[in-house]
């Protein structure tokens, strides 16, 4: 299973930028901008809620989320 920062470093992967990315999460999980950064950034932890979030809204598959 991915960590968290491996988790959001595949997201911000479909960003132009990690600054798009943390606006599109921080947007879609409505929460600030400085909280979907440090989620990012693996400073504090994504409750399993919103992760679940994450995962259906990037419509991520089991393959994806074991590790490599």
């Amino acid at each position: 299973m991915l960590t968290q920062k491996e988790l959001f470093e595949l997201l911000c992967a479909r960003f132009e930028t990690k600054d798009e990315a943390i606006a599109f999460i921080a947007e879609a999980l409505c929460v600030s901008s400085e909280v979907a950064k440090k989620w990012v950034e693996g400073t504090i932890d994504i409750y399993y809620s919103d992760l679940q979030s994450l995962v259906r809204l990037f419509g991520l598959g089991p393959d994806e989320l074991a590790k490599k």
